[in-house]
């Protein structure tokens, strides 16, 4: 049988993250083309993104200036650029991925683009999901820790959720209206 929806591979699924982020970009700066994005974010990104560099809001911190810098990680995550800077980052790692002939990586990281690409589309910050994430996983962890079963390995558990799946519940955000 034949797939109704057309097969897309790591460069179109960029392609599409880089458009959405392009219309956040124009809704925070009106009247930006995409071409302003691709030449103010992209070329930032692509000049100076350390792909060793995984947590979402140390990707933010790298792309600012120290000014932004010195205002702090609250008012930094507080802010709808920050997603935005991170698919862009994902976008980017993900062609320098598929370039290098390392598809694994390149589809992983154009998943991150994918998910920071729907979040920017939402307008909310980094902080709004993350602090989020962690009260929940914190609450299940703490629960797991309390009940007969648990076992002392619940403290590195609740550590790997934190650190692995901050963004688990995202999709409960609120809305804005």
């Amino acid at each position: 049988m034949k797939s109704p929806r057309p097969v897309r591979d790591v460069k179109q699924m960029c392609d599409l993250a880089i458009l959405n982020l392009a219309a956040c970009h124009a809704e925070l700066k009106p009247g930006a083309t995409v071409h302003d994005f691709l030449r103010e974010v992209m070329e930032m990104v692509a000049k100076y993104d350390c792909p060793s560099v995984v947590n979402p809001i140390e990707i933010v911190m790298q792309f600012l200036t120290p000014d932004l810098q010195e205002k702090g990680v609250d008012w930094v995550t507080a802010q709808p650029f920050g997603p935005i800077l991170i698919s862009a980052a994902h976008c980017n790692r993900a062609l320098a991925s598929l370039k290098s002939g390392l598809r694994d990586l390149a589809w992983a990281n154009t998943a991150d683009a994918m998910y920071w690409s729907g979040v920017a589309n939402t307008g909310k910050g980094v902080d709004a999901l993350i602090y989020k994430s962690m009260a929940v996983v914190r609450a299940e962890g703490e629960a797991q820790a309390m009940s007969e079963n648990a076992k002392s390995g619940a403290t590195v558990e609740l550590h790997r959720k934190l650190t692995h799946h901050p963004h688990k519940f995202a999709s409960e955000s609120d809305p804005r209206w």
